[in-house]
């Protein structure tokens, strides 16, 4: 006979675990000592409890991974170092096979949150722009210029500007987002031919001859 009895109980705490990139979310369980119990009626409990454990992990695994977000900046941060981040964001272009999009502004810049809010609202434009590209926000401001970086680059006239840049970090194309306005925001069908453009041409559609564009 086993001195202890235990029963298995959900406790309805969520835990959220990274591992390998992923987010993995399931519930608690706790074990609760309650008396006696035959040392095989326990085994069966305690696998029990396991297989619930393991299940709740395994349902994670569908959630979709971070890795692939892993070196985006998403914000305007005076404080970010603008260079690391951009260096980040090559190695994370070179495995995972897209392009790197610098948004050059600030969080000033009304212009730079409307094309934020076209971003936030059409999640099309969103999930096509992070599957083909690897997104740095550079922060432009008083508090940080980051002139260094962009020396690297062509004359910035307005805010945002976009940069792409190969996966080996070499400047692709300088877009002035002038160019995608209407009205009072971005045109979302300028915003994508824009995206499908300078998206990677093994995974553009419209490009059937990467060779012959000379990207």
């Amino acid at each position: 006979m086993s001195e202890l009895r235990f029963k298995v109980q959900e406790t309805g705490t969520k835990i959220n675990e990274r591992r390998s990139g992923r987010l993995l979310h399931y519930h608690a369980f706790s074990i609760i000592e309650e008396g006696i119990l035959p040392d095989n009626c326990m085994k069966t409990l305690l696998q029990i409890f396991l297989c619930c454990l393991t299940v709740g992990i395994l349902r994670a695994q569908g959630t979709r991974p971070s890795s692939h977000q892993a070196a985006d900046v998403t914000r305007f941060d005076p404080a970010r170092d603008a260079a690391k981040d951009i260096d980040a964001a090559v190695v994370e272009a070179r495995a995972s096979g897209r392009r790197i999009l610098l948004d050059v502004g600030g969080e000033w810049c009304i212009w730079c949150r409307r094309l934020d809010s076209l971003f936030q609202r059409r999640a099309d434009l969103a999930d096509f722009m992070h599957s083909h590209f690897v997104v740095v926000k550079v922060n432009v401001s008083p508090e940080n210029r980051n002139e260094a970086v962009l020396a690297r680059y062509p004359k910035v006239a307005g805010y945002p500007h976009l940069f792409v840049l190969g996966g080996d970090g070499a400047l692709l194309h300088s877009q002035d987002t002038g160019a995608l306005e209407a009205g009072k925001g971005h045109d979302p069908e300028k915003v994508l031919a824009f995206l499908k453009s300078w998206a990677p041409p093994q995974s553009n559609t419209q490009r059937s001859d990467s060779a012959s564009t000379g990207r």
